[in-house]
């Protein structure tokens, strides 16, 4: 089976760059720098995962994982934000059915620990999930 990719979606260059970096050797990653740009992205791509920033022009990351929830239900949808707010995290859960809130900065082992857990789960609830070793 071949693993359906991971939307990162960051207004900032740096974090795309940094998460791909950090995502890449593992998963295959799709990047958007804004919201308009990762709803057309969902419109035409499945994917196991989206990593959204909450601050961005435009749609705030709550605001675009809801839309995301509508076009890719299955998709597993994280928020990461510099501003933890607790009134974000609660919208974010219950707009965007958000799985994970991260806070900037996050440390590499952990995106790639937490995405490898959600990765795995979402994987093995799909009916041609392959048996994991």
């Amino acid at each position: 089976m071949d693993k359906h990719p991971i939307l990162v979606v960051d207004d900032e260059r740096d974090n795309l760059t940094l998460l791909e970096h950090i995502l890449a050797p593992t998963y295959p990653v799709l990047k958007a720098r804004d919201a308009k740009a990762a709803i057309e992205i969902l419109q035409k791509r499945d994917v196991h995962m989206i990593l959204s920033d909450q601050r961005m022009p435009g749609l705030s990351g709550v605001e675009l994982l809801d839309q995301a929830h509508r076009l890719r239900p299955d998709a597993v949808r994280i928020l990461i934000t510099a501003y933890p707010d607790v009134n974000v995290a609660v919208a974010a859960i219950n707009r965007g059915h958000v799985k994970r809130y991260i806070s900037k900065p996050f440390d590499k082992e952990e995106i790639h620990l937490v995405l490898q857990a959600l990765y795995w789960k979402r994987v093995s609830q799909r009916p041609d999930a392959p048996a994991r070793a």
